[in-house]
Parts: structure tokens; sequence; C-alpha cells
């Protein structure tokens, strides 16, 4: 049953308030945890590129 995006909103709505504890918690704690790096290149690495060839070459060990 297809429902109006409003219906949906307060659905969600009333629904996050309850939850709304347990997300303040998490955001405490990530703002309490060290640096976290995230390295989102998609560059291909090529030495390792080089050694996975060099290993596929060799055959199983």
């Amino acid at each position: 049953m297809p429902l109006p995006a409003a219906t949906q909103w307060e659905l969600v709505e009333a629904a996050a308030s309850k939850l709304q504890p347990a997300f303040d918690a998490l955001v405490n704690q990530a703002a309490q945890a060290p640096v976290l790096h995230n390295d989102d290149t998609v560059m291909k690495v090529l030495a390792l590129t080089r050694e996975q060839v060099q290993a596929a070459a060799a055959g199983p060990r």
C-alpha cells in the first residue's frame, strides 16, 4: 500500500524521538575516539598490482 511522503515522515519522526538518546550516546562515543583516517582513493596501487601478477605467475605454493 503506497504511503504519501508526509505520512512516512510522521511515522519516522515518531520513532526517531525514541532513538535520540542512543544516537546522542553514539555521537559522544565517536567524539572521544581516536582519529580515524579513511582513504577513498580509487587509484590502483601499482606496486601491489605487480606483486599480484608475479604471485599469480608463480602459481600456488
